[in-house]
């Protein structure tokens, strides 16, 4: 009787053991799939601040490393080999001469902005006669040293050894940018600091150039975070709020900066870059309208498109070229970069911006609101063709390799050649823009009717932006055809001009880089290792470049 009652015990303290064994069994599971779910969110909040995982001081031979009492807690990735090597060009004597008197053009500038505008951001003359112009500045007339930076990789490519050397050494020893109390721009912080510093890095394989960019791009990432998954546009450095808030943004704002963050992830295996960069694109893909293209401004608060503008220029341009970019840059793996690619161009003309003059001469881009269009092109949209143009030579690889990606039928060959057709129509059409004016530049609108003209006060200005240029170097590299150059000649004439009181950052570190390039050898910053940045700043491709190793280039966050 009594190891009857024993057993009933013994099997009751079994069953209630067993009872809160598995209880516990479930809270763990649950505290460990919630812990595995935000471990990168804790991280990211945790790291904020950069101070909390830096802690640095200069050595002797300039570079930032860190102080022995603080283990670092990313790996950089270290460049064995720099992957860029000066070669002496094989052409003729005449064109490098040509050459010459580019790089002489960028001393120039550089010797006027370092005697006396050094530390700003660019070179901006004050006096009565400028006080009621009003500028469009890509940047705040400030001390965040946007030109010394947006020039590094420019210095380097011309050989200016020494200048380089100089302002080498004072981004590393003197440069603060995130002490900084100032309202500053999103965009052109990541292109042009934090990309000029990736380039610089994975020119010269120079690792203190690499610890600036963690730094700077770490200081953005707090304004890279709000209620419905978007970015903010502005944000101040030392990490205090700006007083005002900008809820309106562009594509371009939120949409161009994916392959400056995955490069920085992918070398300094700090996640939160390319973690936030991928959150952000795919919010906007999936803010896509139903014919699969994309508005050009957004409510970053609302999570919603403002109205119903598409374009080709400065609002949504970058967002596009972006999508082919991050394609090549992961040497052929982010599909869903170039399968949205893809849809743009094709929605590009379904919505009726891509369009003909009158008289049928001209291509041209222009907006799309409510299902309307207008008789002018942005500048901006001069890029363009130089876009296209990389997208049919790199699907053309794909399409004779048979990828998977991009297949031999005749619906890939009909984009191929609409896209090649457009891309040469639109440089004709920038071309004739550029020569079409008194002084052989191009205004910041083209305006057409019978004939091309300009009839707005607007239009009237060149602010030495980048974009025509840059379509002329893809073309040239792409096609080596001589009407290239011609074009580029034509532009090579005096004639008495109104200057505006500025030199742009920009001017030193994509419109001077690519004008170099086009009389460079095909080896320098060679395209099948390379891609330019929205700012002109060169990038490595994945597993095709020694600077981007494949043992570095991660598939994270694809689809």
């Amino acid at each position: 009787m009594i190891s009857q009652k024993n057993r009933k015990k013994s099997s009751k303290k079994i069953k209630t053991l067993l009872f809160f064994i598995l209880v516990a069994s479930y809270l763990i599971v649950l505290i460990s799939l919630r812990f595995k779910s935000t471990t990168i969110d804790r991280i990211i909040e945790s790291y904020r601040n950069s101070s909390l995982y830096f802690n640095e001081t200069i050595s002797n031979d300039g570079s930032i490393v860190a102080e022995p009492s603080q283990p670092k807690r990313f790996k950089y990735v270290r460049i064995k080999n720099s992957s860029y090597k000066l070669k002496k060009p094989n052409e003729s004597k005449e064109i490098d001469e040509k050459r010459e008197v580019i790089k002489a053009i960028m001393l120039r500038c550089w010797r006027a902005y370092s005697n006396k505008h050094w530390g700003r951001n660019d070179i901006r003359i004050r006096s009565d006669s400028f006080r009621r112009i009003n500028l469009d500045f890509h940047y705040p007339d400030s001390n965040q040293s946007l030109t010394i930076v947006d020039a590094l990789d420019t210095l380097l490519l011309m050989n200016l050894k020494e200048e380089y050397q100089i302002a080498r050494e004072w981004i590393l020893k003197n440069f603060s940018f995130i002490d900084s109390d100032q309202v500053v721009p999103i965009l052109p912080t990541i292109t042009n600091l934090v990309g000029g510093l990736l380039s610089s890095f994975a020119i010269t394989g120079d690792i203190g150039l690499l610890r600036k960019a963690h730094r700077i791009a770490s200081s953005i990432l707090p304004a890279l975070q709000n209620s419905c998954e978007l970015s903010n546009l502005f944000f101040i450095p030392n990490g205090k709020k700006p007083n005002a808030e900008f809820y309106e943004a562009s594509l371009a704002d939120l949409g161009s900066f994916y392959l400056e963050f995955k490069y920085l992830s992918d070398m300094t295996g700090d996640w939160r870059f390319q973690k936030r960069a991928f959150q952000i694109r795919s919010k906007l893909l999936l803010m896509r309208t139903e014919n699969n293209t994309f508005y050009a401004n957004i409510n970053v608060k609302k999570c919603d498109w403002i109205n119903q503008l598409m374009t080709t220029g400065k609002a949504t341009g970058r967002f596009y070229d972006c999508l082919l970019k991050s394609f090549i840059q992961s040497n052929n793996t982010d599909y869903s970069a170039l399968k949205w690619f893809l849809f743009s161009v094709l929605g590009m003309e379904s919505n009726r911006m891509i369009m003909r003059t009158e008289s049928g001469d001209f291509l041209y881009l222009t907006e799309s609101k409510f299902g309307h269009n207008n008789q002018f092109m942005e500048h901006y949209s001069c890029f363009v063709p130089g876009l296209l143009k990389i997208a049919v030579k790199h699907l053309q690889k794909l399409w004779d390799q048979n990828h998977q990606y991009f297949l031999m039928n005749e619906f890939n060959r009909k984009i191929l050649e609409r896209m090649d057709s457009i891309a040469a129509d639109l440089v004709e059409t920038c071309f004739h823009a550029y020569n079409s004016t008194y002084s052989k530049l191009g205004a910041d609108f083209f305006y057409f009717g019978e004939s091309m003209h300009f009839t707005q006060p607007e239009g009237t200005f060149n602010d030495l932006s980048p974009e025509y240029i840059e379509s002329l170097f893809y073309m040239w590299r792409l096609t080596k055809d001589p009407n290239i150059v011609n074009m580029l000649g034509a532009m090579c004439k005096r004639s008495k001009i109104n200057r505006r009181p500025r030199m742009p950052s920009f001017f030193l570190g994509a419109t001077l880089k690519y004008l170099y390039l086009i009389f460079s050898n095909d080896a320098v910053f060679s395209l099948d290792r390379w891609i330019f940045n929205a700012a002109g700043h060169p990038l490595p491709i994945c597993d095709k470049n020694d600077a981007y190793p494949l043992k570095s280039c991660t598939s994270k966050f694809y689809f």
